[in-house]
C-alpha cells in the first residue's frame, strides 16, 4: 500500500493533512471526470471517519477528525451531507478553488518537467494511486467486472457498542445493548429469516425502528394501549358493573 502526498500542502499545513487531501482530490477529480456526484456546483467524495481509519491505519480516529476540520478550518475543504437516507451522517467532502489551485499548480510545475525512466522492471508507474474509499461503491455502472460479493463476517461486541453510541450521539434512544443484539443473531446463526445476515448496520437500525414503535413513539402502539385499556374496562364492567 502506498501513500502520496502534494509537498506544497504538506510544507505549508502538515504531511497528514496533505496524505488525506490526497485522496480526496483524487476520488473528486474521478468524480468529475465522470459527471458524478454533483451538487450546488461542486464535486463530491464521501467517507466515514471509520473508513478513512481504515484507509490510513498509521493515524488514530481522533488525529483524522482533527486533520479534516483543520483541512475545513484552513478553507482547504468544505463539507456537506447529500445522503438518500435522512440517518445517515457520513459526510461529504469537496476541494475549495484554493485547494484546486495548488493541484493545477504543481501540475503545469510537473509538466515541464520530462520524468525519468523507471530502474525497476518490476515498477508500473511512479506514482502511487490513493487507497479505494466507500465512493466507489456507488460507481456499479462505470465497473466493467463485478468484484466478488464480500462475506458477511459477524460484528464482534465493540464494532457494536460503537456504532450503538454513533447512534446515541445522533439523537437516538437506543434501550438494547450489543451483547442483547448479538446473543440474538448469534442463536439464529445470523439468519434474518430464510436469509443470511448482509448488514448488521441495517439490522441494528430495524431494531431500532421496532423499538420506536413499540416504546410508544408513534400513534399506532398508542391506539393499541388504548384499545387494550377500553378492552379491560368493559370487561371489568361485565364482570362487575351489575354489583349493588
Amino acid at each position: 500500500m502506498n501513500h502520496s502526498f502534494n509537498v506544497e500542502i504538506a510544507k505549508n499545513y502538515g504531511i497528514e493533512e496533505a496524505v488525506i487531501l490526497e485522496n480526496l482530490y483524487f476520488w473528486i477529480s474521478k468524480n468529475k471526470a465522470n459527471d458524478t456526484n454533483k451538487y450546488d456546483g461542486h464535486y463530491w467524495t464521501y467517507n466515514s471517519i471509520n473508513a478513512f481509519q481504515e484507509l490510513f491505519p498509521y493515524m488514530s480516529v481522533s488525529k483524522i477528525r482533527r486533520v479534516l476540520e483543520k483541512l475545513e478550518n484552513e478553507g482547504l475543504v468544505i463539507t456537506g451531507n447529500y445522503n438518500k437516507i435522512a440517518y445517515d451522517r457520513t459526510k461529504w467532502y469537496a476541494l475549495t478553488t484554493k485547494a484546486l489551485s495548488i493541484y493545477d499548480n504543481s501540475i503545469c510545475q510537473n509538466e515541464q518537467i520530462e520524468k525519468p525512466k523507471s530502474t525497476n522492471q518490476f515498477a508500473v508507474g511512479d506514482e502511487p494511486i490513493p487507497d479505494i474509499n466507500t465512493d466507489i461503491n456507488t460507481d456499479i455502472n462505470q465497473i466493467r467486472e463485478a468484484p466478488p460479493k464480500k462475506k458477511f463476517v459477524p460484528p464482534k461486541q465493540h464494532e457494536v457498542d460503537e456504532y450503538i453510541r454513533e447512534l446515541k450521539n445522533n439523537g437516538h434512544v437506543v434501550t438494547f445493548t450489543a451483547e442483547t443484539f448479538i446473543n440474538s443473531y448469534e442463536s439464529k446463526g445470523w439468519m434474518v429469516g430464510k436469509n443470511k445476515m448482509k448488514n448488521w448496520k441495517a439490522a441494528i437500525r430495524t431494531w431500532l425502528n421496532r423499538q420506536d414503535y413499540f416504546s410508544g413513539n408513534s400513534a399506532i402502539p398508542q391506539q393499541r394501549q388504548l384499545q387494550s385499556f377500553e378492552e379491560k374496562a368493559a370487561e371489568f364492567h361485565k364482570l362487575y358493573g351489575g354489583i349493588k
